[in-house]
């Protein structure tokens, strides 16, 4: 019985070991998890912004505004938008 005893408390033991382990663990993968999310959100936020641009363009290049003659393909052609930006603001 005294050996059972003991054992259980070895056992008891390695389990809180283990516990605090994973405890650990959890919270350097949540300090993780934050610090991709803090680096990933500007990237994020500049792609949206670019296909904001892009549709902006298209709908000026299909004669929705002032700059009709700047047609593009329907994936919209991220060079030719460069160089129209470009030629426009340095008129």
């Amino acid at each position: 019985m005294q050996r059972l005893r003991s054992d259980l408390a070895v056992l008891h033991d390695q389990f809180n070991k283990l516990d605090t382990q994973v405890h650990l663990v959890s919270g350097k993968l949540v300090i993780l998890g934050d610090q991709l999310e803090r680096e990933s959100l500007p990237r994020k936020r500049i792609e949206e912004a670019r296909d904001l641009i892009l549709e902006f363009y298209k709908f000026l290049g299909a004669g929705g505004g002032t700059f009709a003659t700047a047609a593009l393909n329907s994936q919209g052609d991220e060079t030719q938008v460069s160089c129209n930006i470009l030629t426009i603001y340095s008129s």
